[in-house]
């Protein structure tokens, strides 16, 4: 749903309530006005998301460089302060920044690159996104044929993905693991993301030990703590539903050994506490839910974490006794 029908939609109940319809946060006007210049250049909208001045200098640096120019020249362009705005945060899901952004006219994302990266890599990385979209507008006879950007299959796969269709995306990222199997040039951590996505898809399916292999060969390629820890969660999921209750653990725990943090452990605590209660080992069912609750108060995982501890407590103290 694009944002301006959002807002429209929200002026409708608000006017059928009776009460005044709040205007849209500032932010979200100037993301429906270059989604709008973007639909009419049939172009993509490359948006910036930072969280200081240091890293809106960084973009604009970026901006302003000869990479921006081979890469996307021709797409529109914005940056916007999350830490200025909670909106911003909230709408794309934003837990580390800096954050690159691409999003078709109608507002769909094509693909995100976390953390800031060295400008020609950030330049390759677009020019395979907007690859990705013009493939995606064309038939798959050439798509199959022309390996000249094998990265591109990965943002293809991600921007169908997001489409809905993971039928075909995952075509595309078994397209890309085949690539590099035969010594094609990709990136570990696209690789890594890849195989981590196909993963998904098997669980979806219900092939849990297709997605068991998958996401064991995605850790074994992941070097970023977060690609480690999705892997991790994946392969434990995997696990679970093979009822390898006591794998699953140790993959979690094992993950969490390196001491590097994550903007996915409150998932990987909660996951712990979780494993460890069916596993019937209460003790250290609540450490994991204490420490998911304590680290990450404002989490929905921290949340559910401290209604487990609620539950049991209510379990373990039994109804109350009668007033005398």
């Amino acid at each position: 749903m694009g944002l301006g029908v959002l807002s429209g939609l929200l002026g409708i109940i608000a006017m059928s309530l009776g009460v005044e319809a709040a205007a849209p946060p500032e932010p979200a006007r100037d993301i429906e006005r270059a989604l709008g210049q973007a639909r009419g250049s049939s172009g993509l909208l490359v948006a910036f998301v930072v969280g200081s001045s240091a890293e809106e200098a960084w973009a604009g640096r970026f901006i302003r460089g000869p990479e921006w120019l081979c890469s996307s020249q021709r797409h529109q362009h914005i940056v916007l302060r999350a830490d200025q705005s909670p909106w911003v945060a909230a709408r794309f899901a934003a837990r580390a920044l800096p954050l690159l952004l691409v999003l078709d006219g109608e507002g769909k994302e094509v693909g995100r690159i976390q953390g800031e990266q060295s400008a020609d890599v950030l330049a390759r990385r677009l020019r395979s996104m907007v690859t990705a979209v013009e493939r995606f507008r064309e038939s798959g006879e050439p798509l199959e044929e022309d390996a000249s950007d094998p990265e591109a299959f990965y943002w293809l796969g991600t921007y169908r993905w997001n489409q809905g269709d993971h039928f075909l995306a995952a075509a595309c990222f078994r397209r890309l693991c085949d690539l590099a199997s035969r010594g094609a040039p990709v990136d570990g951590e696209v690789h890594a993301a890849a195989l981590r996505h196909l993963g998904e898809h098997a669980l979806d399916r219900g092939e849990y030990a297709e997605a068991e292999g998958f996401f064991r060969r995605s850790l074994e390629r992941a070097r970023d703590v977060n690609s480690a820890r999705g892997a991790a969660l994946g392969l434990s999921l995997s696990l679970r539903r093979l009822e390898r209750l006591a794998e699953a653990v140790a993959v979690l725990e094992g993950t969490l050994a390196g001491g590097r943090a994550s903007w996915l452990d409150d998932q990987v605590l909660f996951a712990l506490g979780y494993l460890h209660r069916e596993l019937r080992e209460h003790a250290l069912s609540r450490k994991y839910f204490q420490e998911c609750a304590a680290q990450f108060p404002e989490s929905i995982h921290g949340e559910r974490a401290r209604r487990c501890i609620s539950a049991e407590e209510a379990i373990h103290e039994g109804p109350a006794a009668p007033a005398p």
